[in-house]
């Protein structure tokens, strides 16, 4: 099943002729990611910017905030972002709070029924089912549990994902640049929009960088730098609970990290070569070119590269 595409096509706002076929052709005849599809189309518009909590959502809120939800270690995993969402949104909010009165209200009606005829109290099934079709009422399909089931759709990704493709960190917090004799407009505009995390702006800089000066004896720190920029920026975050890489931007990363080595002539800063060698590895890995990644990997260690360590790391994991 082939959910990786699937994810990159649904998480677009808009497909060409050619990804809309490649989407129907995923879909066609395998029900599973059909399933998917649906769930993560519902969900994605239940979490838009300025959308409000479904009633099916604040009713099993309820229920897990006077302890009667069936589905409380599930659950848990979605309360920081409901209540967040209340704090923000006053017509949620004052929803809220009307459930609860709802659910106060048949509780001590049922409570007192039940323990007027004489039999046991407020945790019987019978009365959380009947405090459920009161404060939930009647569906076919219950959007919270869509998000719960999407949620562990993801959870399922991140388990199985490659430990190579998660928490891959090409800037540190603590990022200091030196200018390796980049002193022009462009490249010092390229490295502060890096340090703002704005990096489609840093791209722009640091390519118009090249293209005024591509015969610059050190422009090979400009393509190493871009190389860097272009793996952030291929950064995907699906909903806050799954990353994805975009092919595109990666490929753009090692070409840039390529044309570093190819310019990186001179005898002072061979080190960034070697560094290049692993940055375009980890590109390599993911896009799932292993085979290929290792060759570099094998080049920083036995030239005795600043990644030397990592790169052993990550030849232990893809030879297990």
């Amino acid at each position: 099943m082939d959910i990786h595409q699937l994810l990159d096509l649904l998480d677009k706002k808009s497909l060409t002729p050619e990804e809309n076929k490649r989407f129907q052709e995923l879909l066609s005849g395998n029900p599973e990611l059909k399933y998917v599809a649906g769930i993560y189309s519902k969900v994605k518009t239940v979490a838009t910017e300025g959308s409000h909590l479904d009633s099916q959502i604040l009713g099993e809120y309820v229920l897990y905030k006077n302890n009667r939800s069936e589905k409380t270690e599930t659950l848990e995993f979605l309360v920081p972002k409901i209540e967040k969402h209340l704090h923000e949104c006053e017509r949620c909010k004052n929803n809220f709070a009307t459930f609860m009165e709802e659910f106060a209200s048949v509780d001590n009606f049922l409570e007192h029924r039940i323990n007027s005829s004489g039999k046991s109290g407020k945790h019987t099934p019978i009365l959380i089912k009947l405090k459920q079709n009161k404060v939930i009422q009647k569906t076919t399909y219950s959007i919270a549990a869509l998000i719960l089931l999407y949620f562990s759709v993801y959870s399922v990704i991140n388990l199985v994902t490659p430990s190579y493709k998660k928490d891959f960190i090409v800037f540190n917090d603590t990022q200091k640049f030196t200018s390796r004799g980049r002193i022009t407009t462009e490249f010092q505009k390229g490295i502060a929009e890096i340090d703002n995390n704005n990096y489609d702006e840093a791209i722009k800089s640091l390519k118009k960088d090249i293209k005024d000066h591509p015969d610059d004896k050190t422009i090979f720190y400009t393509y190493f730098i871009l190389g860097k920029t272009y793996l952030e920026a291929s950064k995907k975050n699906i909903l806050g609970i799954y990353n994805d890489y975009d092919a595109e931007k990666i490929s753009a990363a090692i070409e840039a990290f390529k044309k570093s080595i190819e310019k990186n002539t001179g005898p002072d800063f061979q080190h960034l070569n070697l560094d290049s060698y692993y940055y375009i590895a980890r590109g390599l890995l993911l896009l799932n070119k292993k085979d290929e990644a290792k060759k570099y990997l094998e080049t920083v260690i036995s030239q005795k590269g600043s990644f030397k360590q990592k790169a052993e790391e990550l030849l232990k994991v893809l030879e297990n």
